[in-house]
């Protein structure tokens, strides 16, 4: 019996569009329902996108976290390790703003020196207001 290759091995043009809609707005995040929307003038089918967006979870070329408002699954292309940074989320326009390794290390150390509480970056993001929103509020 032939084994189908894995959907990671493909180069199909309906991943390379999600992986550039993805790459052009790396500091944004979104669930799978905005994705078909975003890429419906492509004629992707939805269940394409869902198996495509799966895949590169899976693969951790994306982040994948429930949204602490919604609850809705959102995920980011990570172009980046993301895996060892915190994160800064503006509740108004929904930008991500990836802290670098020394902020984070110097934040969780600083926690766990004063708590004994040992904090798992990888999927830790702070809400609040960007310099942007609150300049136009």
């Amino acid at each position: 019996m032939i084994k189908a290759k894995p959907l990671e091995t493909y180069k199909t043009q309906q991943k390379e569009i999600l992986l550039n809609f993805l790459k052009s707005h790396k500091s944004e995040h979104f669930t799978i329902g905005q994705i078909c929307d975003a890429l419906k003038e492509f004629n992707i089918g939805n269940s394409t996108i869902y198996r495509l967006v799966n895949s590169l979870a899976e693969q951790e070329k994306l982040r994948c976290f429930a949204d602490g408002k919604t609850h809705l699954m959102n995920y980011q292309y990570l172009d980046v390790d993301c895996q060892n940074h915190l994160h800064l989320k503006c509740e108004r326009c929904g930008n991500v703003t990836h802290l670098s390794y020394e902020e984070s290390a110097a934040f969780t150390d600083n926690i766990y020196r004063n708590h004994k509480f040992d904090i798992d970056i990888k999927d830790t993001f702070f809400y609040g207001t960007c310099e942007n929103c609150a300049d136009n509020q």
